[in-house]
């Protein structure tokens, strides 16, 4: 099929059964990324504030976007930082065709 679905809200019982139906999740590093990469699904994590280097493993289907960020202290990260609005819409685009053709 050719479209995308947007998830709604969802409780975590709702959550593993939604990942568990997608051919792919993209999502920053939150529950839902991380949650895929436990259940072996395919996965694209986008990371801005948050270092991808401190909580994030690449495999054949799960890649991170990173935009490079250093932090000085893991527990004072700069919420207000938006530096994830630097990462290029068409990279991301990239990824998820690889890892869609492979499917």
């Amino acid at each position: 099929e050719t479209h995308i679905e947007l998830a709604p809200k969802f409780n975590l019982e709702e959550l593993m059964a939604f990942t568990k139906m997608m051919d792919l999740i993209i999502g920053n590093d939150s529950g839902p990324t991380h949650l895929a990469f436990a259940l072996n699904k395919a996965s694209i994590t986008i990371f801005g504030a948050t270092p991808s280097y401190r909580n994030a493993f690449q495999t054949h289907i799960n890649k991170i976007i990173d935009t490079g960020k250093k932090i000085q202290n893991a527990k004072h990260i700069d919420k207000s930082d938006f530096c994830i609005t630097r990462i290029e819409e068409g990279d991301i685009f990239k990824l998820a065709k690889g890892l869609l053709s492979e499917k």
